[in-house]
């Protein structure tokens, strides 16, 4: 694929992820202005609880996938593709089952027994939809990516407001809403996988073996991910309020307008960048230089856009809680710059398989946000997390950005 393909195919992830992501931003937005503070905090943090569990459910094992999906002989991808999705749905059922059982043990002692199951649902479809996203990103199949992540957006904003509408349970009506999507959106991916050959009764043994070593390193860096990005959420609302909380999340889910689109060049960018490493041609440096270059102008001037477009609409709906979200917006908006920046520096340490410093780099700057949560929350308010998520996800890409450079000079 040439340049101006990796552009054109970019152009469509972006799209598609955006018809998807920005699904659950309108609806959050609807939340906000229907839904009192409480429980638009009480939404959010279901969504931060379904992020965590996918992460935890994948066990690193998509990646794995699309470097072997580069590397192996064609005829052994559904072998492999069959043992991690089984595995995963192995995996997904045991916690779904513990989790229940743990929601029974404690139903007198929790406020909402049920919802960290039907989190687990829902991220078990999310995970499963993974694995058939990543094999069309890895056939190059954008169009199919496309088309979706149509029907997945039309469901997944219109079952959620319709059963807040029809069922009239606020928050609830809101969560199994999006939870059914999830769970149908997984189910649907694992006959798309079976229609196309993909999928068999088979699981290698071997092969399980060499993709755990490579993606369960991969865990604790996504979970540490999570942590900088969702475990304020929970912090805020300890030490503000779910109501804040709300607010909070509000203007990062606004300021995740920024990772749709990055996102969806990073996927059109990883299979070009992966077969340019394994050609190990040295003319191709020029071009990817240049090309990850117009790519951190074009996230900063989008970063700037958003913002701004941001400040004028809260200032039109003039709203409550969009009026303290605008509060939070600049410094996430900075943040979701540093992240989309370091996305791109890891691509180049994920095809080298050095998922473990990856995730040690990440775990650290996890950590150090955590304490930096706990320490400044009960003085500044909400909006040290704002100031921490940026530092922290600045702090991410300079310390990959300089780990790469030292492993290009040996």
């Amino acid at each position: 694929m040439s340049l101006r393909g990796v552009g054109g195919k970019a152009i469509i992830y972006a799209a598609a992820n955006g018809v998807g992501s920005g699904a659950q931003l309108l609806l959050v937005l609807y939340c906000a202005y229907i839904l009192a503070g409480e429980s638009l905090g009480v939404l959010t943090l279901f969504i931060a609880m379904v992020a965590l569990a996918t992460q935890v459910l994948g066990l690193g094992l998509t990646a794995s996938f699309q470097r072997d999906f580069f590397t192996a002989p064609s005829h052994l991808r559904p072998v492999f593709l069959s043992t991690i999705v089984w595995v995963v749905v192995l995996v997904g059922c045991a916690l779904i089952l513990l989790a229940a059982g743990a929601g029974l043990a404690l139903y007198a002692w929790l406020e909402s027994p049920g919802l960290l199951v039907v989190a687990l649902l829902g991220a078990l479809g999310q995970a499963l939809q993974q694995f058939l996203l990543i094999t069309w990103q890895s056939e190059d199949a954008a169009l199919d990516y496309a088309r979706f992540f149509l029907v997945f957006c039309v469901a997944q904003l219109g079952v959620p407001i319709g059963l807040i509408h029809w069922v009239d349970m606020g928050w609830q009506s809101a969560v199994t809403g999006q939870a059914l999507v999830f769970c149908g959106s997984g189910l649907l991916s694992l006959l798309i996988l079976r229609r196309k050959g993909y999928l068999t009764c088979r699981i290698d043994k071997d092969y399980l073996r060499r993709s755990l070593a490579y993606g369960l390193p991969l865990v604790p860096y996504q979970l540490a991910g999570w942590g900088m990005a969702m475990l304020d959420r929970f912090l805020i609302t300890a030490f503000s309020g779910v109501a804040v909380a709300g607010y909070y999340a509000l203007a990062f889910q606004v300021a995740q307008v920024i990772n749709i689109a990055s996102s969806g060049f990073v996927q059109a960018f990883t299979p070009w960048l992966y077969a340019a490493l394994g050609r190990q041609d040295d003319r191709l440096r020029p071009q990817i230089g240049r090309l990850v270059a117009l790519y951190a102008m074009g996230l900063a001037v989008l970063c700037g856009v958003g913002y701004l477009s941001f400040r004028v609409f809260a200032d039109i709906i003039a709203r409550h809680s969009y009026q303290q979200a605008i509060l939070y917006a600049p410094w996430l908006f900075l943040a979701m710059f540093f992240n989309g920046m370091y996305r791109i520096v890891s691509c180049f340490t994920l095809f080298h398989g050095s998922t473990g410093r990856l995730a040690l780099i990440t775990l650290g700057v996890a950590v150090t946000s955590v304490l930096l949560n706990v320490t400044l929350l009960p003085v500044h308010g909400a909006i040290a997390s704002a100031w921490i998520v940026s530092l922290s996800f600045g702090l991410l890409f300079g310390l990959t950005l300089l780990t790469e450079m030292a492993r290009t000079r040996v």
